[in-house]
């Protein structure tokens, strides 16, 4: 059986359903809900839409609590962006990396980001 071929409009529908959890404070279903297409999207390679994906995991990695995961997920969707060439998610996801070591209270690395 072939894999099946995700879109953008399907992409796009999962993380805002996962941000609209997030903020609505569903954290377990939005984090469950973006792992789950980020598994299917690692098949595809598609780095677009794995940046974009990362990006709102790392958001609700913060959310959770989880800083540690979260600076290393938005490092990871930050280096996908400079791949990209992205400039407006490059300085988000700079922005993402330095409120995660805010909340880990590693203030020397919020400043570099």
């Amino acid at each position: 059986m072939h894999s099946q071929i995700i879109d953008s409009a399907y992409v796009f529908g999962v993380n805002y359903k996962a941000r609209i959890n997030n903020r609505n404070g569903s954290f377990s279903k939005a984090y469950s809900m973006i792992n789950d297409l980020i598994t299917r999207l690692d098949k595809q390679n598609n780095l677009e839409f794995l940046a974009y994906s990362y990006q709102t995991k790392a958001n609700i990695e913060q959310n959770l609590g989880k800083y540690e995961a979260s600076v290393k997920t938005a490092k990871r969707a930050l280096q996908m962006s400079l791949d990209l060439k992205d400039s407006t998610n490059i300085a988000y996801n700079y922005n993402l990396v330095g409120i995660g070591y805010y909340f880990l209270s590693d203030y020397d690395s919020t400043k570099i980001y």
